[in-house]
């Protein structure tokens, strides 16, 4: 369970880093839904975001149940967004271009589902994972960089091929539409 807080993790600060070079991307996906917020707050979210994600990865039980309340709050901004705002989510800056779909909810309550496992169990963190010798130390590394890889995929290209498919079907079916009425 180590790798996947981890995989979280390294994900949110991911995130963070990307609020913090460019805060507009999220301030604009929070205007959507109605908060007004500045650049200087959108930032000091993300260094917060970071502390949470620092301490979790050393194993810190208080920064696990973090990630849980951080992902259950993300969660709750998609399913706002989901009805009100077209735009992106903001959550990788510029790279977060796509408004929020249910992708976004799932994957936010999948990390929230797992930090909460984690925090009941209280798995440790870092030093566990150093403990457990080079070779492991290598293995959990390399199993990290492909999840946290494959995450901020999922949170932005996946969520511009679920859009993109989604689009191509309402041409489809507009298509088919009027066909049927030619």
């Amino acid at each position: 369970m180590v790798p996947l807080v981890h995989i979280i993790s390294v994900t949110l600060a991911l995130s963070a880093i990307s609020k913090l070079r460019d805060p507009m991307p999220t301030r604009r996906a929070l205007d959507g839904i109605g908060l007004w917020v500045g650049p200087a707050t959108v930032r000091a979210y993300a260094v917060g975001e970071l502390v949470v994600a620092g301490a979790a990865i050393l194993g810190n039980r208080q920064a696990v149940i973090g990630l849980v309340m951080l992902h259950l709050g993300f969660a709750i901004f998609v399913a706002i967004s989901m009805g009100t705002s077209g735009a992106g989510c903001g959550c990788f800056g510029v790279r977060s271009t796509a408004p929020p779909r249910t992708m976004h909810l799932v994957l936010n309550v999948a990390s929230a589902g797992v930090a909460l496992a984690a925090a009941i169990v209280h798995v440790g963190g870092l030093a566990a994972v150093i403990d457990s010798g080079p070779a492991l130390v290598a293995a959990h590394l390399a199993v990290v960089a492909v999840g946290t890889s494959m995450l901020v995929a999922l949170y932005t290209e996946g969520a511009e091929v679920a859009d993109a498919v989604r689009m191509m079907r309402r041409q489809r079916a507009g298509r088919l539409v009027g066909e049927a009425h030619a």
